[in-house]
């Protein structure tokens, strides 16, 4: 019998926030097409799990970035070979890169998230336009 472990389980969690907002476009879709009058509090739900998609998904950007810079770094310190230490080098800039895909998705969905409150919409516009 397999143990579960921390690995496994963190990636059951990701690829279901991964298939959940799918899932109730789907069921968005077929309840919409049939003409049920519950299809749009399943499209809520869907974009709210896309919102939580796009933040799991910037954490672990951020994450997996730095985990490769600090790879880098220690293969470039621990490596005897000097090419190979140039070759964990160059992971520093992909890793800083990563780090950066994921603050820019982080931020672009704060900006982003939904509000079903039509006075917040409101302010929101009259911010905009300057008046």
């Amino acid at each position: 019998m397999a143990v579960t472990t921390f690995p496994t389980i963190i990636a059951v969690i990701l690829i279901a926030a991964v298939m959940l907002p799918l899932f109730l476009f789907l069921v968005f879709a077929a309840a919409d097409a049939l003409g049920l009058s519950f299809a749009d509090r399943v499209l809520d739900v869907a974009v709210r799990a896309m919102i939580f998609e796009f933040a799991i998904g910037s954490v672990v950007n951020v994450v997996g970035g730095f985990a490769m810079v600090a790879l880098a770094i220690w293969g470039s310190l621990h490596f005897p070979e000097m090419a190979h230490r140039l070759l964990s080098l160059i992971l520093i800039p992909f890793g800083l890169w990563r780090v950066w895909r994921g603050v820019v998705i982080w931020i672009s969905g704060d900006r982003t998230q939904p509000s079903s409150d039509p006075a917040k919409k409101q302010a929101k516009r009259s911010d905009r336009s300057g008046s």
